[in-house]
């Protein structure tokens, strides 16, 4: 990319393309980008996980896109073909390099499958339609959510496919996130109309639920303390809760956060914030470690890789002749325009 214009004004604008190439980027602790490659595709992306038995990075996007993979130098592996499962909306892989994935009624096939790490099919489970699960590899099992009317509520699996239980009345939207510590499980959850948080024991039962978010969003949990980050989706606070669901951090200097993710050796928080476009990290008490100005388009999701502290970075690039949606931005915020 070049000519880049950098305007400031009383009343900026943000700029937002449509249908933007995404990249995909590697960054160490200290910023540096290690490589920033041309992703290849441009529908949304729905989630990024990276296995921690052999680094390959799996990428799920919208129902025009599909479910694949990269090598742990963000090369596109043409070999694996998933694209019977796109439409999925959340996954994990586990210890032992399995890939669990949820499929998506629009293309009727919703249910929770089980995949080697190649993408040979070894397991489904089709009498529910869930939206997001996770993998508790301290406990080899399996939790999903699912708020899409067939069982609706909470699931819970061993790693041969067995339901342990199923909890009705929750409408669980977006993800969860696992509690090692505890084998305890965070989850959004909408009740009578209000978005609250709710952690549910390792044994199904309800341990609490929060009902003082307007928004909350992308639950990530340290398995250091047992404690849970999130943000806020409309005023973009990054928030830390302890256990016991209280908060003892909050950033209100971000508007837009796209993804979080924590690094479990340390602790510590990434965060990918679209206004101001930067990517940051904190420790685990909230100190400012990262805070990297990004020269790309519009962050699209993260992930941290759990083997060196990295982060891989999917972003979007703007491309000469795409849509342009201006939109009112913080006052005097300095933003850049790229064009070709």
């Amino acid at each position: 990319m070049k000519n880049i214009l950098f305007i400031t004004m009383a009343l900026t604008v943000a700029v937002y393309s449509f249908g933007a190439t995404k990249r995909i980027a590697r960054v160490d602790v200290d910023g540096d980008i290690i490589f920033d490659r041309d992703a290849g595709f441009s529908p949304d992306v729905l989630e990024v996980e990276i296995s921690e038995v052999d680094g390959y990075i799996y990428v799920s996007t919208d129902y025009s896109g599909g479910f694949g993979r990269f090598d742990e130098n963000g090369y596109y592996d043409t070999g694996f073909d998933l694209q019977d499962m796109h439409s999925t909306y959340g996954f994990d892989v586990n210890h032992i390099n399995r890939l669990w994935i949820t499929g998506n009624e629009v293309i009727g096939d919703y249910g929770l499958y089980e995949y080697t790490s190649d993408g040979d099919y070894m397991n489904g489970i089709e009498d529910f339609n869930p939206n997001d699960t996770v993998y508790e590899d301290e406990y080899d099992e399996v939790w999903a959510i699912a708020a899409n009317v067939i069982q609706e509520g909470v699931h819970k699996f061993t790693d041969s496919g067995s339901r342990l239980f199923y909890k009705p009345g929750y409408l669980p939207y977006a993800s969860l996130a696992a509690d090692v510590p505890s084998g305890a499980a965070w989850f959004q959850n909408l009740s009578g109309g209000i978005r609250e948080l709710v952690k549910m024991r390792s044994n199904g039962d309800e341990e609490f639920r929060l009902r003082n978010f307007e928004f909350p969003r992308d639950p990530q949990t340290c398995s250091l303390d047992g404690s849970c980050w999130l943000f806020e989706h409309y005023s973009g606070d990054l928030i830390k809760l302890n256990s016991a669901g209280a908060i003892i951090f909050r950033d209100s200097s971000f508007s837009d956060i796209a993804a979080i993710d924590v690094n479990e050796s340390d602790g510590s928080v990434w965060v990918a914030s679209n206004v101001p476009k930067r990517l940051v990290r904190l420790d685990k008490d909230g100190n400012r470690q990262l805070y990297k100005e990004w020269p790309g388009g519009d962050f699209a999701h993260l992930a941290v890789d759990q083997r060196n502290g990295t982060c891989i970075v999917v972003y979007e690039e703007y491309r000469s002749g795409a849509g342009v949606n201006i939109q009112p931005a913080s006052v005097g915020e300095i933003k850049a325009m790229y064009a070709e």
